[in-house]
């Protein structure tokens, strides 16, 4: 199995018509980018943001969690094999950005 890695810094352009890894790959990066609540016809589509205001390393573990539970309700073809955070390269932002490794059931 081919193992592919995303790191979600912004919801990705929305491109119609993608079938496969991209298909796959964009998804998950519009769920990770998404909150729940802010989708009119699906409330729980997304990742909650309320604990955005934690220290890094709880936040961290809150959003692999997070994140975990929503690409497994809203991406059934992708298995997550790891996620990891990278710190925005703006100091003054203080953001991380997640980076998440799957592999696709298909391929298996």
């Amino acid at each position: 199995m081919n193992e592919h890695v995303i790191v979600v810094k912004s919801m990705p352009e929305i491109r119609l018509g993608l079938t496969g890894i991209e298909s796959i790959e964009q998804n998950i990066g519009i769920v990770c980018s998404t909150y729940i609540m802010s989708v009119p016809l699906d409330r729980s589509f997304g990742i909650d943001p309320s604990n955005l205001d934690e220290p890094e390393p709880i936040l961290e573990a809150l959003l692999t969690n997070e994140i975990m539970t929503a690409i497994q309700e809203c991406e059934p073809r992708a298995q997550v094999t790891r996620i990891t955070f990278l710190e925005s390269d703006d100091p003054g932002d203080g953001g991380i950005y997640p980076v998440v490794a799957f592999t696709a059931k298909e391929d298996g």
